[in-house]
Formats: C-alpha cells, structure tokens, sequence
C-alpha cells in the first residue's frame, strides 16, 4: 500500500472515530440539515447557486470520507432535528 493510500486509510479512520456514535449521527444530522444535502441547490443568482452547492459539497466530502452507504445518507435525510432535543 502506498504512503498516500495509507493517509487515506487513516483518514477515513478519524471522520469514522468522529462521526460515529449517538453525537456523531446527530451532527451528521446537523450538518445535512444545514447544507440542505438532498434538496435542490437550484437559485436563479449565480452566486448563490455557487454558495449553496459548496455547501452541499462539505457534506458530500464527509460522506464520502466516511464511506457512508446510500441508506445510511437516506436515513440522515429522513431525521428531523426535534427528535434529537434531550429532556432532562
């Protein structure tokens, strides 16, 4: 394996030992709530259009970092953030 395929590796690692878990899911939650990933990013200003798909690309990179399945990526946009408030 090679020294850049090993950093990969290891990479995917650290979103994976991050990301994972009841807190992990929740921000991965968040965070696909908040790019908006999964709707359209579709604005007739250019410059928005440019804002809203690098937004959606910051998720798209974790997702892909984390090898995530399509039905894990699926449950994430079905997941709405009232089921996530802790009552203590």
């Amino acid at each position: 394996m090679t020294v850049e395929a090993n950093q990969q590796k290891q990479m995917r690692a650290y979103y994976q030992d991050t990301f994972n878990g009841k807190a992990g899911e929740r921000v991965l939650s968040d965070l696909r709530q908040f790019t908006k990933y999964g709707s359209s990013p579709f604005t007739a200003d250019a410059q928005t259009l440019a804002y809203n798909v690098g937004m959606q690309d910051v998720f798209r990179h974790i997702a892909t970092r984390m090898n995530l399945s399509d039905a894990a990526i699926y449950k994430l946009l079905n997941q709405q953030e009232e089921s996530f408030v802790d009552v203590n």
